[in-house]
């Protein structure tokens, strides 16, 4: 979970983000935004980690050229022992909603610890 931490927080997210979507013809991509997720873990893993990824994004082609969004990536890891689940989720315009996040992760904590006895 540290070296998943580090890992994110490094200046190659940025550009690895920058590329994937910088790099499709159409689209020009600001200033990413990469930080902590607030979102509360369940008590039943050992260890988490939250991130969110913010890409404002413009086109610059096309019948909606000059339209600007922002898209969220964003990622929970649990471990609970030796088990270790994510989720993820893309979503443009706004954020993942908190409550189906809370309900998301819940429910892959609780299938983690049905796994592990």
């Amino acid at each position: 979970m540290r070296r998943l931490a580090r890992g994110l927080a490094e200046p190659g997210t940025k550009d690895c983000v920058r590329d994937a979507i910088g790099g499709t013809p159409g689209y020009k991509v600001g200033e990413i935004d990469v930080g902590k997720l607030k979102a509360t873990l369940p008590a039943s893993v050992d260890e988490g980690q939250t991130w969110e990824i913010v890409v404002p994004v413009e086109i610059t082609s096309g019948a909606t050229k000059g339209l600007s969004a922002s898209v969220y990536i964003d990622f929970v890891f649990l471990r609970e022992g030796n088990i270790v689940g994510s989720i993820s989720t893309v979503d443009v315009l706004s954020p993942l909603d908190d409550a189906l996040r809370a309900h998301l992760v819940r429910t892959v904590a609780r299938r983690m610890s049905e796994a592990s006895t």
